[in-house]
């Protein structure tokens, strides 16, 4: 595998500990084919540079070739050039660069991210306490405590935080329970605000305590399934940390949804108990609990009428506090139910390591990092993976402060971000969008914001522009999903190219491979797929769906489509079971999409392929107009003639209200061509 180390500086210092050691980075940005180089469109906006070389490509693992290979990839020096469309004015340019090049005569992975001393990281060791060797063959090099910027032996022109140099850590290899990751912060230090409280990291620690005094008590034991069906509040988070403390498996689910489905998926993964806030009682009372044989206990919060149900918070004032329950890397923590975009929704397992490695690969990827300063807004659902371990689980990780907000409003999102000086905000881009459309407030609303991020789908790239041309903020985008526990890549620094979802997280291997399982050319089109520890499990009692996505080699085939260019920026085209096929040739309709979004008049858009005797599949669009314009069908379909190659315009463009999209921000393709 191709592989060289980066050696990574601090970037944000934490005030109190000043510059953290120097992390032993493992960064591939780049692959190779004999060196020739290709453009293609990766999406609008976005650019690339005309070249790539051969990268170092050794077996078993070892890293090689040039003295101070650090950063390769990402120091090439050359001007961008603007991409092309997909499959239209190709270019090939020679290469003239001077740069750290490791020569090679096989084909490498396109990105891969890994390695590295993560385990030095991991274990709370910084590097100038110890020694954290690179390979030491063909003139690599070690490094034994270098610090701070000095960079006289250690080029790196993308230097980052090391913010794992100051805080805890989950062990790689554990044998110690996910909920203990907050365990070692200052007790007084305030946790979560939740409405009107405040509560610490101490007070946290005996509250879940509580909750895990309870489910003992009912006689629940390690590996057992007990549902969570509460809002994104305080009692979530006892719930999660409560189950996922005991020993036993959490199961998230949404209490906004229809009684059949909620049965459904209590009765899949056989859950022996729910814990339930006010917003779950409803669909508590509708559901046929004959359909969920397993279920014995009830949990419910006092003043709320529930048949054959326990007050929860009167027994956390009568039973003893409950242990922490040792778990291993291997031993669930977590089912969560896929969005079912693609098929029927599936329940993801995810392990105490595949949580916990994602935790640890997100703190040691360079750029700008969460601090224990920061204060972060939570507007995502906590049932989420996005919400769960990328906010919830990694924000107390860091030992920030985490304010949680039960109900999405734009105005109350600006004024909790004034209120409690709010420094970090991830979200979908539904979020962003919602802010950039808001008139009442001051062009300074978001000076406090330090982190701005987006996930879960797609961002339009005129949304980012929006954002940092009104705000002044800068908003990054990053890719994962459940079954990675999220994270996979992101952009970290503010000279990311709009449009890119950045680069892998440092443990984390990517690839971008075609139909046949060959890496891609850079600046071709091809499918992501992932290995690392933060990989799920697979499906719960469906060893089929999971043999289709986890392949004999433990790569996980996400069914997502991108493209890189040859600084390594990965670029999202669309997923592959959305691909529309016009008379032979590819359509993503995220492609298609932008351009319809960039058009003055559309707020938003939806692309779908139609069945057609001839063509295979025509593109047909839905388009919801701004307020105050009149949309004209042949208007539209004449600016994208402009835009795009004639098989991907539209043929027919039609205008509705609303473009259904799921939680996480997805376009509901199979609505729009149902509707």
């Amino acid at each position: 595998m191709c592989r060289v180390d980066q050696i990574v500086l601090p970037h944000d210092a934490h005030p109190d500990v000043g510059e953290g050691g120097v992390g032993d980075v493992g960064v591939v940005a780049g692959a190779c084919h004999e060196g020739v180089g290709e453009v293609r469109y990766a999406r609008s906006k976005a650019h690339v540079l005309p070249h790539f070389h051969p990268w170092a490509g050794v077996s078993g693992g070892d890293r090689g070739g040039v003295e101070d290979a650090a950063c390769i990839g990402h120091d090439l020096g050359v001007a961008a050039c603007q991409v092309r469309q997909l499959d239209v004015n190709r270019e090939r340019r020679e290469s003239s660069v001077d740069s750290h090049i490791v020569e090679c005569s096989d084909k490498c992975r396109l990105v891969a991210g890994g390695g590295g001393c993560l385990g030095c990281v991991a274990n709370h060791q910084r590097a100038d306490e110890g020694e954290c060797h690179y390979g030491e063959r063909n003139g690599a090099h070690s490094c034994a405590g270098v610090r701070g910027r000095d960079r006289s032996k250690h080029h790196c022109p993308h230097s980052a935080a090391n913010a794992a140099s100051f805080r805890q850590s989950v062990p790689n290899s554990s044998t110690v329970n996910l909920a203990t990751l907050f365990a070692d912060h200052p007790k007084d230090r305030t946790a979560i605000v939740a409405g009107g409280d405040r509560i610490t990291y101490g007070q946290l620690e005996t509250e879940v305590a509580k909750t895990r005094g309870v489910l003992t008590a009912l006689g629940l034991e390690p590996g057992d399934r007990v549902a969570i069906l509460c809002a994104t509040n305080f009692r979530f988070v006892r719930a999660w940390f409560g189950v996922t403390g005991a020993g036993m498996v959490a199961v998230p689910l949404n209490p906004q949804s229809p009684a059949p489905e909620i049965e459904r998926e209590l009765a899949a993964v056989g859950a022996k108990a729910v814990i339930s806030g006010p917003a779950g009682i409803a669909v508590l009372e509708a559901i046929d609990r004959a359909m969920v044989p397993t279920l014995r206990h009830v949990l419910r919060p006092s003043g709320v009428a529930l048949p054959d149900s326990i007050d929860l918070d009167a027994m956390r004032d009568e039973v003893d506090p409950g242990e922490i329950v040792e778990r291993r890397d291997t031993d669930l923590a977590a089912l969560l139910f896929t969005s079912g975009t693609a098929g029927a929704p599936k329940a993801a397992m995810l392990t105490h390591g595949n949580l916990a490695a994602n935790l640890n690969q997100t703190a040691s990827t360079g750029g700008r990092q969460m601090r224990p300063d920061d204060v972060a807004l939570c507007v995502v659902p906590l049932f989420h993976i996005l919400g769960l371990n990328s906010q919830l689980n990694y924000s107390l990780f860091i030992g920030a402060t985490l304010v949680l907000q039960e109900r999405f409003d734009p105005m109350t999102v600006f004024d909790t971000i004034r209120d409690e000086q709010v420094t970090v905000l991830i979200g979908p881009p539904t979020l962003w969008v919602a802010l950039s459309q808001v008139d009442l407030v001051p062009d300074d609303a978001l000076s406090t914001i330090r982190i701005a991020m987006s996930g879960a789908a797609m961002i339009p790239d005129r949304v980012v522009e929006d954002i940092a041309g009104r705000f002044g903020v800068r908003v990054l985008e990053g890719y994962g999903l459940t079954e990675a526990a999220p994270g996979v890549i992101i952009a970290r620094e503010d000279d990311t190219p709009v449009g890119s979802i950045g680069r892998p997280l440092v443990g984390v291997e990517v690839r971008i491979v075609d139909d046949a399982g060959n890496d891609v050319f850079v600046g071709d089109a091809g499918e992501i797929i992932v290995r690392g520890p933060n990989v799920f499990a697979g499906y719960l009692d469906d060893p089929e769906a999971t043999a289709r996505v986890i392949d004999a080699d433990g790569w996980l085939h996400t069914g997502d489509i991108a493209v890189v260019d040859d600084d390594g920026y990965v670029y999202i085209v669309d997923r592959s079971n959305d691909l529309i096929i016009v008379s032979g040739f590819n359509v993503y309709p995220a492609e298609v999409e932008e351009v319809l979004a960039a058009h003055s008049g559309v707020a938003d858009a939806g692309v779908v392929g139609v069945p057609h005797p001839h063509t295979g599949e025509p593109v047909k669009a839905f388009v919801v107009a701004e307020e105050g314009h009149e949309l004209e069908e042949d208007d539209l379909i004449s600016w994208c003639a402009t835009e795009l190659a004639r098989y991907k315009c539209p043929t027919k463009i039609d205008r509705i209200d609303e473009i259904p999209r799921g939680l996480g921000g997805k376009i509901q393709r199979r609505q729009l061509l149902e509707g």
